[in-house]
């Protein structure tokens, strides 16, 4: 069983999806583009909701649920746009850095979301760690990501947080580099 199964076994009310207004806002102007990933969709409900709300067709890919975790998705294509939210802080960064990061950046046509928690997260896996096992500063964050791709815009987003006070989100947007 891989990280991200243990991670929804362990958090059977995970991945349901949320309603992101910044998700929503960007995703309004790529209704051009042919193909979408959600990568990290959960059990889909974000790409159902955006789906319905931007008359999108949304692809779903997980790795810790069945329905969507068809490695195939991510190696046989490209992809015009592919969003993440709430899911690189998931992976351990050493496989962010050797796998996840650059088979992103090598699958993207055109542009790429992802929205990065950096606030500790209010679930645990099995072995009792943090869900977010790869928190790290704005700035290191965008060290990571510049390595695989080129940042074309970011901002933090901030939402009050019961647990928390603040929880702050690294949103970037970004495209291949020349190198991929």
């Amino acid at each position: 069983m891989n990280l991200a199964e243990e991670y929804h076994q362990h958090n059977p009310e995970a991945g349901k999806g949320k309603q992101y207004p910044y998700l929503l806002e960007k995703l309004q102007h790529v209704n051009h583009f042919n193909s979408i990933l959600d990568f990290g969709a959960g059990k889909g409900g974000t790409a159902r909701w955006l789906n319905k709300e931007l008359n999108l067709d949304i692809q779903c890919y997980d790795p810790g649920i069945a329905a969507y975790n068809d490695s195939r998705i991510l190696t046989n294509r490209y992809w015009d746009y592919i969003y993440s939210a709430d899911v690189l802080e998931h992976i351990p960064l050493a496989e962010l850095k050797q796998h996840t990061l650059p088979l992103l950046a090598g699958t993207i046509n055109y542009e790429m979301y992802l929205v990065i928690d950096l606030t500790p997260a209010k679930k645990t896996l099995p072995d009792g760690r943090n869900a977010h096992i790869t928190l790290l500063t704005e700035d290191a964050w965008v060290e990571v990501l510049r390595e695989h791709i080129k940042i074309i815009d970011m901002c933090i987003d901030e939402q009050p947080d019961k647990r928390f006070g603040t929880r702050r989100r690294l949103c970037v947007t970004g495209r291949r580099t020349k190198k991929q």
